[in-house]
């Protein structure tokens, strides 16, 4: 008896009810299958099943494999149908309870695509899990059919080494930041993934040597489309004070113009920055860009200077430079200052208080009441006047 396909995490097959017993089978002669010896996600297809004139056997076709071969209208290419059902079939080898058969089956009124039922049945045929076998085999094998070991892995000589997957999959990814920063970043991104997709093609099977060639030119070109932004070096810094500014200069070489952030990173906790905003950066020009310093302690530190993207990759080469640290200049500068001006104060107070009149100045002083209150004419003798009119 061949049920309707089912997934094969389905807990009872259409036509079988696992929660009836058999009492109740033998009062509606329906059909009830045995409980599941193996976890719920088993995909078992050969299957006992009681009824109410004894145990038959029951197939239940897997559901996502059957759906393959009659998936209408086409929605997938053959390929694609035939990579999906080894998947499938590679899970299921990995179940703790191996099955024993696992059929396709579809229903009377379904029609298998020809071509993607043959391209499912090739690369079976060729998978070291799994092997095609007939109905009447998988019957007479039943549940004794001993499980084989496959090999973990099978590896052709002619695949593309994964170093040199890993090598043009790490090239795009940093083409992919550096277009994020620049103007016109999807037509770079489009030119780079007909480069990186050339050397993925089958084709090149038959010519490894050309191949490894052409996976080193692939990955050196791109890498060349990501230059032209850099970070001009800076010489080492002194920082006397708690805050302060540090200078740094972005260059952009490109034609078109660039958009990124200038990350400053200090190794210590004695130093830190505050974060800027992203820097625009014209096409042909250098602009200058001011981090805020913030000193905490007396140290001598490394910063790192990063230009990185939205995602936080760096889009320049990155640099480093030294900042010797001493806020405490400062603040010993600023103490000593003000005891100079409080000394100043104090002595210039006190000068004034203790100033008095002199003997000398006293003298002077009787001196000028005694004298004339008019001057003589210039270049001539006054002349005599009598006491009254002097005073006057």
């Amino acid at each position: 008896m061949v049920t309707p396909p089912s997934e094969p995490d389905t807990a009872a097959a259409d036509g079988i009810d696992e929660t009836r017993d058999a009492d109740e089978t033998d009062r509606t002669g329906g059909v009830v299958a045995e409980p599941a010896t193996d976890e719920a996600g088993s995909s078992e297809s050969l299957r006992s099943v009681r009824t109410a004139t004894g145990e038959v056997a029951a197939l239940v076709p897997d559901g996502v494999l059957t759906d393959l071969v009659t998936d209408r209208p086409r929605t997938t290419t053959p390929a694609v149908a035939a990579q999906r059902a080894l998947a499938d079939l590679a899970l299921v080898a990995r179940e703790p309870a191996l099955p024993s058969v696992v059929l396709i089956a579809p229903s009377r009124t379904d029609v298998p695509d020809r071509a993607t039922l043959a391209a499912i049945l090739s690369a079976v045929r060729q998978a070291p899990w799994a092997q095609v076998t007939t109905l009447a085999r998988a019957l007479d094998a039943g549940s004794a059919l001993p499980p084989s070991d496959p090999a973990r892995t099978a590896v052709s000589p002619d695949e593309l080494a994964p170093g040199k997957v890993t090598e043009l999959a790490d090239a795009r990814e940093a083409a992919r930041s550096f277009a994020e920063v620049v103007d016109g970043g999807a037509e770079r991104m489009q030119a780079v993934d007909d480069a990186v997709l050339a050397p993925l093609a089958v084709s090149w099977r038959d010519r490894p040597a050309q191949r490894s060639g052409l996976v080193r030119r692939v990955v050196t070109e791109v890498a060349a489309g990501t230059q032209g932004l850099s970070i001009v070096p800076t010489s080492d810094l002194n920082v006397i004070a708690t805050e302060g500014d540090v200078r740094l200069t972005v260059r952009n070489d490109l034609d078109v113009a660039a958009r990124a952030q200038l990350v400053v990173d200090p190794r210590k906790a004695c130093l830190t920055t505050q974060r800027v905003d992203d820097v625009e950066l014209p096409p042909g020009s250098e602009t200058a860009v001011t981090v805020p310093l913030q000193a905490h302690a007396n140290c001598d530190v490394v910063v790192k200077v990063r230009l990185v993207g939205p995602a936080g990759q760096d889009v320049a080469e990155p640099i480093e430079f030294t900042a010797r640290v001493s806020p405490t200049i400062e603040s010993v500068g600023t103490i000593v200052v003000a005891v100079l001006l409080a000394l100043g104060l104090v002595l210039g107070i006190a000068r004034t208080v203790r100033r008095g009149q002199s003997a000398r100045r006293g003298a002077r002083t009787v001196a000028e009441a005694d004298a004339p209150l008019t001057l003589p004419v210039l270049g001539g003798s006054p002349e005599p006047k009598d006491d009254d009119e002097a005073r006057t």
